[in-house]
């Protein structure tokens, strides 16, 4: 592995990209690093201000959208641009992170001690406004449902997640796979737009038996749900309630679905109440929609994209 291509999502993410680039350019990995920031048509400067910036660098690569194609999309048109860039391993970076300088030789390092299996890798991620408190160590889908869990969110860490451990899913905020890998597996699945792409992008690759490694020595930080407005957003709880069981249909045993569906249907029912009794009628009604055009099979997008 000698030559990496980083792709960066960015939408109106003119408070983040700069931090997170310069991380990666102060990387003291060997190789040569490429960056190839793909922008979904964002309304806040945030492309101009890359071009002033980074415009002359040989190693820089803005791609514009001219539409906010959605989080796959937008990842898939930079990985194979990487990829006809000659880059010969790949990285997914959400923008609104920052890496430690070693993280990438520890990534590296980690996919070859695969000993040449197909592999995507993933670092340790810690809240950015709380650096010793974990946000993913890797994950897992759960044994019945495959709800995605990330391991020790929201924990201090103490050192309980230290150890090199094989997953059954990783957070889409950072992945690490070899170009080969990635024609492997293939595209993100675009029917997400935002949310769960990852999920079953994960479920995919283990399906092709390529094997998810979280590597604690690489290590990361992530000012979580910046570009989105996290759950507390319409936006989030009309894909996660859509492409949730979306996802599911998909990748799950047939036999398992209809397991699914029972749990799903009481988790967003409380989800309902909770938002109603919160007075936040807006993400019920959102939710509520979700579910609709997931059953209509619909894959629309909302007035509320991010």
């Amino acid at each position: 592995m000698t030559k990496l291509g980083v792709v960066l999502v960015n939408y109106n993410g003119i408070e983040y990209n700069e931090a997170c680039i310069e991380s990666i350019r102060a990387s003291d990995w060997d190789g040569e690093i490429l960056i190839f920031c793909v922008d979904n048509d964002s309304q806040d400067g945030s492309p101009a201000r890359l071009e002033e910036c980074y415009g002359d660098e040989v190693w820089f690569h803005l791609i514009r959208m001219g539409k906010n194609a959605g989080f796959a999309t937008a990842n898939n048109r930079g990985l194979h641009e990487a990829v006809r860039a000659g880059c010969d391993c790949l990285m997914l970076l959400n923008n609104d992170t920052c890496i430690r300088k070693d993280m990438i030789r520890k990534l590296v390092a980690g996919a070859l001690s695969v000993q040449g299996k197909a592999c995507i890798v993933a670092p340790k991620i810690y809240y950015w406004d709380h650096k010793d408190t974990i946000w993913a160590a890797g994950g897992y889908l759960t044994s019945i449902v495959k709800k995605p869990v990330s391991r020790g969110e929201g924990e201090k860490d103490t050192g309980k997640y230290r150890k090199k451990k094989e997953c059954t899913y990783l957070n889409g905020c950072c992945m690490f796979l070899s170009a080969e890998t990635f024609l492997k597996i293939g595209d993100m699945d675009e029917d997400f737009f935002l949310y769960y792409e990852d999920t079953e992008y994960c479920m995919r690759a283990r399906e092709k038996g390529i094997r998810l490694l979280y590597c604690p020595g690489a290590k990361m930080y992530h000012k979580v749900s910046a570009s989105t407005g996290g759950s507390s957003s319409p936006a989030c709880a009309y894909y996660i309630s859509r492409n949730w069981p979306m996802c599911m249909r998909k990748r799950m045993e047939k036999w398992r679905f209809p397991l699914f569906l029972i749990y799903f249907l009481i988790n967003r029912t409380a989800c309902f109440l909770l938002w109603t009794v919160q007075g936040r009628g807006d993400l019920a009604r959102a939710g509520g929609a979700g579910m609709v055009d997931f059953l209509r099979g619909r894959n629309r997008r909302t007035e509320a994209d991010v």
